[in-house]
């Protein structure tokens, strides 16, 4: 994301150090914009004020959607990946794979690892599960655990797959893996999912189907079908899905508060 930001031309920097250093940093860097993630060292409300008055705008996203009490007051914006009001909607972006090589094909591929948390995310992904191993029934799958691979060995794996099945968590956001696969100009494979449809158009960018075992059998006989449909996703997902694209997207909710 901070790439994105610098290719838009904006001045970025990326804090590295020790939490207990953060504030210091802050304030002796005169930002003008704080953007906070999930995934690093997020300030306390009272640090959150503090950089809001010295005129430092700061904007959250947060992927695994917790709704901490208050959290659309403490920051100038809130964005999540979930399309449920708790937030901005800004679903994940990747970046452009599609220079990958494409041989050897390694068959189908299971983007998910088979490992279920507790809650309803966990039953969700069982259930999906199930229901692709009674429909595929062993045939196609060659390939599984695509989340705990290296991240440059992941897209390498997608790439060089005939297919990629989809695999989530919630109906109310999409994985990452699902745009990443497009990127990779590799087809991509899914059950009904309403969110992804708002973002790609199913059976022209990828293929939505009821049964796994019918759609693979019929893509493998037309693979010139299959090969149209992955470059339609791929030319989208260039066109609308990539980093530069959620920066925009920030940027713009910014502008317009």
């Amino acid at each position: 994301m901070c790439s994105a930001f610098t290719k838009l031309g904006h001045q970025c920097f990326f804090f590295k150090k020790h939490p207990s250093k953060f504030n210091g940093w802050v304030k002796a860097s005169k930002l003008d914009l704080l953007f906070c993630m999930s995934s690093s060292h997020v300030p306390s409300p009272e640090e959150i004020a503090s950089f809001r008055r010295m005129g430092c705008r700061v904007i959250y996203w947060e992927r695994a959607a917790k709704r901490r009490t208050g959290i659309l007051s403490i920051f100038d914006k809130y964005f999540t990946i979930y399309d449920d009001a708790s937030g901005v909607y800004l679903p994940c972006a990747s970046i452009d794979h599609g220079k990958l090589k494409k041989e050897p094909e390694l068959g189908v591929t299971l983007i998910a690892a088979k490992k279920y948390d507790a809650g309803s995310w966990g039953k969700c992904r069982a259930s999906l599960h199930q229901k692709i191993d009674s429909d595929i029934r062993g045939q196609y799958v060659t390939y599984g655990n695509i989340p705990y691979k290296a991240y440059d060995s992941r897209f390498k794996i997608m790439a060089a797959s005939t297919a990629c099945v989809a695999i989530w968590n919630t109906y109310k956001a999409v994985p990452l893996r699902m745009i990443e696969t497009p990127s990779c100009r590799t087809p991509l494979i899914t059950y009904p999912f309403p969110v992804f449809r708002k973002l790609f158009t199913p059976n022209e960018h990828y293929i939505e189907t009821d049964s796994l075992s019918d759609s693979l059998g019929y893509y493998l006989k037309n693979r010139q079908e299959l090969t149209e449909i992955a470059q339609n996703g791929y030319k989208h997902f260039q066109k609308h899905h990539t980093y530069e694209h959620r920066v925009l997207q920030i940027l713009e909710e910014l502008r317009c508060d």
